[in-house]
């Protein structure tokens, strides 16, 4: 069986988390599983390509692709954030500073 749960579930079941751990941690500990499903799935070369929106959602990207080992070629088109959160700004902090490309989102394709 597989639960799927609605925006307002996935709100109340991440802000529960984040009464147990602070949300730097709690993304952090998202972008290692999800950077441990990457490396069980990749192929060679070893190429990840991320897209983020402004949100924390998109700070997962920045601490999946932080997590993933020089070994990969890692790039993140992301959305700037207006007023990124604690944790995601420490994520994308941690990406540029593990060599994780990051650029803007392109406006048209044959810019990407």
């Amino acid at each position: 069986m597989i639960y799927v749960l609605s925006p307002e579930e996935m709100r109340a079941a991440d802000a529960a988390a984040a009464e147990v751990i602070r949300r730097p941690a709690l993304m952090q500990n998202a972008g290692r599983c999800i950077a441990r499903w990457i490396e069980a799935m990749a192929r060679k070369p070893k190429r990840v390509v991320a897209f983020a929106g402004p949100g924390d959602n998109g700070g997962d990207a920045f601490a999946a692709l932080a997590s993933l080992d020089a070994s990969y070629e890692r790039a993140i088109y992301a959305e700037p954030a207006r007023k990124p959160s604690e944790a995601r700004s420490l994520s994308e902090e941690r990406a540029r500073g593990a060599g994780v490309v990051i650029k803007g989102l392109p406006e048209r394709e044959d810019e990407a």
